[in-house]
């Protein structure tokens, strides 16, 4: 049992909870119970720039709502973010900004952006047709080199109506998530293939390899040849 704010729920396996600074909490255990729990804690700012990161809207999203935000991974979510987090703990990376480490960065946001696609799922229930097509378009890696004008030119709005019923919904720009989600497939392409920086630049719909490098270390605060460097040292440490 997991009692917050003086409220009391139970969790299962698989089950993630996002508390928030000032959020009250305490597991209450019978002796014979042997399940375990992770604690991954993310500074405030870390958390603020995570948020903001992934959309205007989402930090105060998450502090406006009653209660913390509690939901269940999936099998295999839940061991690709724990293979994530056993990676992440044993790299040694040092950076001149001891607040924004680049592997916290990247945990903090690949953990806020499971909260956001849950979110934005419960919530897509009220999306109009063409906006839940476009978000799956957006997601297809096969559209990762078209432009935004070639993805949206069967719609039949103009491009402000777009726009700004895209940001309404999903509290960022077209742009923005788009960029988001082929950095995240570029991510499953250094982890998973030999393929060169460059032509995973291309694979992912970025036009320059110096574009990628610029996109990548600002969402990730680390370059790309340095997070596939970290991460093909740590595979397999115990």
């Amino acid at each position: 049992e997991h009692k917050v704010n003086g409220e009391t729920s139970t969790l299962s396996v698989g089950d993630i909870c996002f508390m928030r600074p000032g959020d009250s909490h305490t597991f209450l255990r019978s002796p014979d119970n042997l399940c375990e729990h992770r604690d991954i804690l993310i500074s405030t700012s870390l958390f603020k720039s995570a948020c903001d990161y992934l959309s205007p809207s989402f930090f105060d999203e998450i502090h406006s709502a009653k209660q913390p935000h509690i939901f269940r991974l999936s099998q295999s979510e839940f061991n690709a973010l724990e293979n994530d987090y056993i990676m992440f703990s044993n790299m040694v990376i040092t950076s001149p900004n001891d607040d924004l480490l680049p592997t916290e960065n990247f945990l903090a946001i690949k953990l806020l952006y499971i909260l956001l696609t849950r979110l934005r799922s419960q919530a897509s229930s009220n999306y109009p047709q063409w906006l839940k097509d476009l978000l799956l378009a957006l997601n297809d890696k096969d559209n990762f080199t078209k432009s935004l004008n070639e993805i949206t030119s069967s719609l039949h709005f103009n491009h402000s109506y777009l726009s700004r019923t895209f940001t309404k919904f999903i509290g960022t720009t077209m742009a923005k998530y788009f960029i988001n989600s082929r950095l995240a497939y570029s991510v499953r392409l250094l982890q998973f293939t030999q393929m060169s920086i460059a032509q995973i630049a291309i694979e992912s719909g970025f036009p320059t390899i110096t574009y990628y490098n610029r996109c990548f270390k600002a969402a990730f605060g680390i370059s790309p040849s340095n997070y596939r460097r970290n991460s093909t040292s740590n595979i397999g440490t115990k």
